[in-house]
Parts: C-alpha cells; sequence; structure tokens
C-alpha cells in the first residue's frame, strides 16, 4: 500500500472490480447468444482496419509509442472515443465490447508501466501507482457506461423498426384482403343496427344502409 493509504488502495480496488463486471459480464451475455459470422469482404476488412486503429492509437495514447511532440500535443482520451463509436455503431453490441476490452488492456497496461495520458509525467506532482491506475480506471469505466448506452439505443432502435416493418407486413396484407374488409363493414352495421334508438335518426339509417350496401357489394365481389 505504501504511501497512499488504505482509502485509495480501497477505491482502487473497488472501481477494478466494477470496470471488470462493466466490461466482462457483457462480453459474455453478447457473445454467448447465437452467431452467424457474416461473409463479406468489405465487412471482415472493416473490422480488421478498425482493430488496427485501436490498437495504435491506443498505443500512442497509453504508451507513449509515438515520442514527437505534435503527437504528445494532440493525444487525448477524447482520440478514441470515435473508434470505439464506430465499432459500436457499425458492429453493434458485439463490436462495441470487444473494442472496449482491446482499449482497456491497452490503456492500463500502459498506465500500470508508467507510460501514456495517465502517468503524470512532466507533473509538478508524480502520482503514484494506485493514483495512476485509479485515474484510468475511471476513465475506462465511464467510457465503457456510455457506449454500452449508445450500443443499447442503437439496439432499441432496431427492434423498433422491425417491429414497425412486421406490423406493416401484416397490416398490407390483410388489407388486400376482401374478407377483412367485409368483416369491417357488418361490424360497423351492426353497431349502427344493433341499438334501436338510433334507428329512428335519420342520419343513423342512412349511415347503416350505405354500411350494409358495402358490405353486399364486398361480397359480390367475392362470389
Amino acid at each position: 500500500i505504501n504511501n497512499d493509504g488504505y482509502g485509495l488502495f480501497w477505491m482502487v480496488w473497488w472501481v477494478g472490480d466494477v470496470l471488470g463486471a462493466l466490461l466482462i459480464a457483457p462480453l459474455i451475455f453478447v457473445w454467448s447468444r447465437p452467431w452467424r459470422p457474416g461473409r463479406e469482404p468489405a465487412r471482415w476488412f472493416e473490422g480488421a482496419v478498425l482493430a488496427c486503429l485501436l490498437v495504435v492509437v491506443g498505443l500512442a495514447v497509453f504508451h507513449d509509442m509515438f515520442p514527437q511532440k505534435v503527437v504528445r500535443l494532440a493525444r487525448g482520451s477524447y482520440s478514441i472515443w470515435p473508434l470505439l463509436i464506430w465499432a459500436v455503431v457499425r458492429f453493434r453490441q458485439r463490436g462495441g465490447v470487444l473494442a472496449l476490452l482491446l482499449v482497456s488492456l491497452i490503456a492500463i497496461s500502459g498506465t500500470a508501466a508508467g507510460h501514456g495520458l495517465f502517468s503524470g509525467s512532466g507533473a509538478i506532482h508524480t502520482p503514484s501507482p494506485h493514483e495512476r491506475l485509479f485515474r484510468v480506471q475511471c476513465f475506462m469505466a465511464v467510457t465503457a457506461v456510455s457506449m454500452m448506452f449508445i450500443a443499447a439505443a442503437l439496439a432499441e432502435r432496431r427492434q423498433a423498426i422491425l417491429a414497425r416493418d412486421e406490423f406493416i407486413s401484416i397490416a398490407s396484407h390483410e388489407l388486400k384482403t376482401p374478407l377483412t374488409a367485409l368483416r369491417l363493414r357488418l361490424a360497423t352495421a351492426l353497431k349502427v343496427l344493433g341499438v334501436e334508438e338510433r334507428l329512428a335518426d335519420a342520419g343513423a339509417a342512412e349511415k347503416a344502409t350505405r354500411a350494409v350496401t358495402a358490405a353486399s357489394s364486398t361480397t359480390d365481389r367475392l362470389g
């Protein structure tokens, strides 16, 4: 524990457990479902390019892979987010959890070794290993929750679109069936004719006549 105290040590331990649950549990749940891999070469090529970019950017941000001053000035935790959003949008939950796991491995290993954005190199106060791990774990926890929210929203949107398409398909099939139209016409006639008080009204009687006439013409078309 050194001079960090039990409080920081416990926080690092607890956030590490939470981060493990955020990364490993979704991975198990998502990949335990049946999956049929796509056969499109372009899809596999896109996934390979995305994985390479995640590794390169992750090493640049968390491992000081590129020591150039320009790269050090431009790097930031935000630079990894567009790639993670790319993984979530294009490869859905399966690609999102894999991308998060890959980035977390790179980030935690680089920070534990004293490299990268959360190493605190050049700062007035040099952070201890526990402080560095606490920072990177908090960053990855927030990133994981954010990406999962995006993935869940996209999954709900896709399910809503599928439900809408299914409803439109069923509705169009039913509307093309003459018996459905006949049932609707007869139901309208029965509603009007079923109440004797409404028959005394000329408007209701006229409406009933039109409904029965329409039902009769539909029956004629069926015949």
